[in-house]
């Protein structure tokens, strides 16, 4: 893990996931994480509100167990799946094409550009 503070707030990076299940386990039912005040105050202003992503605390856990149902159960997943495998295949399409572009026949590339724009699809 590491530390690190970020403006004002101090912040805890951790990297293996036997650290970020302690880590989740040790924060309770009502975690709270660090704010993107900047989002806060755009919903606020809209009088938008706020997902699970910018919530914490009590409101927070309402709204996931509701996305648990939702999303989160493999009944929920399912619901997903056609649109998940649709980008899957065409990621995969995409790295096929990659590796017989190049002449040993394999991929010598950097991933991450790509599989950010694979996630953010």
């Amino acid at each position: 893990f590491g530390r690190e503070k970020v403006g004002s707030h101090d912040s805890v990076n951790v990297f293996l996931p036997q650290d970020a299940a302690q880590l989740f386990q040790t924060e309770g039912i009502f975690p709270r994480r660090m704010g993107i005040d900047s989002w806060l105050a755009h919903r606020a202003l809209r009088n938008h509100k706020c997902g699970v992503f910018l919530l914490n605390g009590e409101e927070w856990r309402s709204d996931r167990l509701i996305l648990n149902k939702e999303v989160i159960s493999p009944a929920g997943t399912r619901k997903f799946l056609p649109f998940l495998n649709t980008v899957a295949e065409d990621f995969v399409a995409f790295m096929y094409r990659q590796i017989r572009k190049n002449t040993r026949g394999s991929l010598t590339i950097d991933l991450y550009h790509d599989l950010f724009r694979f996630t953010l699809e």
